[in-house]
């Protein structure tokens, strides 16, 4: 990841908007955009709230998967 793309996902982790983001790195917000979609592919990430918990390596941060390795209630 480069460096404006650090900057940028850390802002976005403090749940920052596009306009807030590109208003202290000096960037278009169109330029965020691209950043963040570039950084949600490589993280495998759909959210900022995602994104917060991966940078930060909280364990909620696979809150929003679905559980595979849980077994169906019908099968138990």
């Amino acid at each position: 990841m480069s460096a404006r793309d650090m900057r940028v996902a850390l802002l976005a982790a403090r749940l920052l908007s596009n306009d807030e983001i590109g208003r202290r790195l000096s960037l278009p917000s169109g330029t965020v955009v691209s950043c963040l979609y570039r950084i949600y592919g490589r993280l495998g990430v759909t959210s900022r709230a995602r994104l917060a918990a991966v940078l930060t390596d909280r364990p909620d941060r696979d809150r929003d998967r679905p559980d595979r390795d849980r077994p169906d209630r019908d099968r138990v």
